[in-house]
Protein backbone atom coordinates (compact mmCIF):
# COMPACT_ATOMS: atom_id res chain seq x y z
CA UNK A 1 0.00 0.00 0.00
CA UNK A 2 3.16 2.54 0.84
CA UNK A 3 4.08 1.54 -2.61
CA UNK A 4 1.54 2.56 -4.56
CA UNK A 5 1.22 6.02 -2.68
CA UNK A 6 4.54 6.93 -3.61
CA UNK A 7 3.70 5.60 -7.02
CA UNK A 8 0.49 7.69 -6.97
CA UNK A 9 2.59 10.60 -5.60
CA UNK A 10 5.33 10.33 -9.08
CA UNK A 11 2.88 10.11 -11.13
CA UNK A 12 0.74 13.36 -10.09
CA UNK A 13 4.53 15.37 -9.33
CA UNK A 14 5.49 14.13 -13.17
CA UNK A 15 1.59 14.94 -14.47
CA UNK A 16 1.92 18.88 -12.68
CA UNK A 17 5.81 19.49 -13.63
CA UNK A 18 4.58 18.18 -17.32
CA UNK A 19 1.30 20.81 -17.39
CA UNK A 20 3.72 23.63 -16.23
CA UNK A 21 6.10 22.98 -19.16
CA UNK A 22 3.73 22.61 -21.74
CA UNK A 23 1.30 25.91 -20.33
CA UNK A 24 4.93 27.79 -20.32
CA UNK A 25 5.75 26.74 -24.00
CA UNK A 26 2.23 27.95 -25.69
CA UNK A 27 2.33 31.27 -23.65
CA UNK A 28 2.04 34.34 -26.76
CA UNK A 29 4.80 37.06 -25.51
CA UNK A 30 4.13 40.50 -27.58
CA UNK A 31 7.64 41.26 -29.39
CA UNK A 32 8.32 45.08 -29.29
CA UNK A 33 7.93 47.22 -32.72
CA UNK A 34 11.99 47.65 -32.54
CA UNK A 35 12.70 43.71 -32.29
CA UNK A 36 10.01 43.10 -34.70
CA UNK A 37 11.70 45.59 -37.38
CA UNK A 38 15.10 44.12 -36.69
CA UNK A 39 14.20 41.00 -37.82
CA UNK A 40 12.50 41.67 -40.56
CA UNK A 41 15.48 43.56 -41.95
CA UNK A 42 17.73 40.62 -41.14
CA UNK A 43 15.37 38.38 -43.00
CA UNK A 44 15.40 40.97 -46.12
CA UNK A 45 18.66 40.95 -45.90
CA UNK A 46 19.01 36.97 -45.94
CA UNK A 47 16.78 36.66 -48.74
CA UNK A 48 18.69 38.51 -51.31
CA UNK A 49 16.02 41.36 -51.56
CA UNK A 50 18.17 44.48 -49.80
CA UNK A 51 19.61 46.36 -52.71
CA UNK A 52 23.26 46.93 -52.84
CA UNK A 53 23.91 50.86 -52.00
CA UNK A 54 26.53 51.95 -54.60
CA UNK A 55 28.68 55.15 -54.97
CA UNK A 56 27.73 56.20 -58.48
CA UNK A 57 28.47 59.68 -60.56
CA UNK A 58 25.85 61.53 -62.48
CA UNK A 59 28.46 62.86 -64.91
CA UNK A 60 30.74 60.55 -66.87
CA UNK A 61 32.91 61.54 -69.55
CA UNK A 62 34.13 58.42 -71.81
CA UNK A 63 36.78 59.48 -74.19
CA UNK A 64 39.84 57.02 -75.28
CA UNK A 65 42.71 57.65 -74.02
CA UNK A 66 44.43 55.25 -71.97
CA UNK A 67 44.13 56.48 -69.03
CA UNK A 68 40.41 55.19 -68.09
CA UNK A 69 39.01 54.11 -64.63
CA UNK A 70 35.72 51.88 -64.12
CA UNK A 71 32.87 53.66 -62.21
CA UNK A 72 29.55 53.10 -61.57
CA UNK A 73 26.72 55.56 -63.68
CA UNK A 74 23.64 56.81 -61.05
CA UNK A 75 21.44 56.56 -64.86
CA UNK A 76 21.36 53.21 -64.59
CA UNK A 77 23.10 51.90 -61.93
CA UNK A 78 26.15 50.31 -64.03
CA UNK A 79 29.54 50.25 -64.20
CA UNK A 80 31.43 51.97 -67.01
CA UNK A 81 34.92 52.76 -67.70
CA UNK A 82 35.79 56.47 -68.18
CA UNK A 83 38.28 59.55 -68.16
CA UNK A 84 35.92 61.56 -66.11
CA UNK A 85 33.22 61.80 -63.36
CA UNK A 86 31.44 64.19 -61.52
CA UNK A 87 29.01 64.69 -59.33
CA UNK A 88 29.20 61.77 -56.94
CA UNK A 89 25.98 60.19 -55.47
CA UNK A 90 24.30 56.89 -54.37
CA UNK A 91 22.21 54.50 -56.77
CA UNK A 92 20.53 51.05 -55.67
CA UNK A 93 20.86 47.96 -57.35
CA UNK A 94 19.19 44.72 -56.55
CA UNK A 95 21.29 41.93 -55.39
Amino acid sequence: MRNMKKLFIGIMFIAVAGYGVLKATKATKEISPIVLANVEALALYEYGTTPYVLKCYKTLHCENTTVREEKVYCGNCTSTVCTHWSNESTCSKPK
